[in-house]
């Protein structure tokens, strides 16, 4: 922060942008948060929908358990797991937390190898869309180019004019 000729006002020093733009849209602290938004409310719609046919599937009783039951619990399980590394990624991103910030691009990252094998290439171009400004904002953090004290400088957001 430099001086300006007020001894009680403090002027802020611009600096250039030294971030990254995600996908020519905004910053990757913003990104971080909208994309984990996403996922959290993608994430929260599959576990009810797969909540829902594996209910249907027993129909009422749970006795009768078959191997089609069992992949919708391990499905929903991994849902789970999606959800919770979404909710990281946005406290990271609120925090400029780095843990929590590669965990969640740990998760997209291992979820995307496994749809790409699987040939699930939609879901697998999603996980890597939602990978991507985990990967930025983490380096971003980690070379303090974001942080707190300096996001004023790089904020940047085309549809708010920022």
């Amino acid at each position: 922060m430099g001086r300006s000729s007020s001894k009680d006002e403090y002027v802020a020093e611009t600096s250039p942008k030294q971030g990254h733009v995600i996908f020519f849209l905004c910053d990757s602290r913003r990104a971080v948060q909208f994309l984990d938004t996403f996922a959290i409310i993608f994430y929260l719609i599959c576990i009810a929908f797969y909540g829902w046919q594996t209910a249907s599937d027993f129909g009422g009783d749970f006795n009768g358990v078959d191997s089609i039951t069992d992949a919708h619990w391990i499905v929903i399980a991994f849902l789970l797991v999606g959800l919770l590394c979404a909710i990281l990624g946005l406290a990271g991103a609120r925090r400029y937390n780095q843990c929590f910030s590669f965990t969640a691009a740990l998760w997209y990252g291992l979820s995307f190898v496994l749809n790409f094998f699987t040939m699930n290439i939609p879901n697998a171009i999603l996980m890597f869309v939602l990978a991507y400004p985990h990967i930025v904002f983490y380096y971003e953090v980690k070379e303090g180019t974001m942080s707190a004290e300096n996001y004023q400088n790089e904020v940047y957001s085309i549809c708010c004019g920022v």
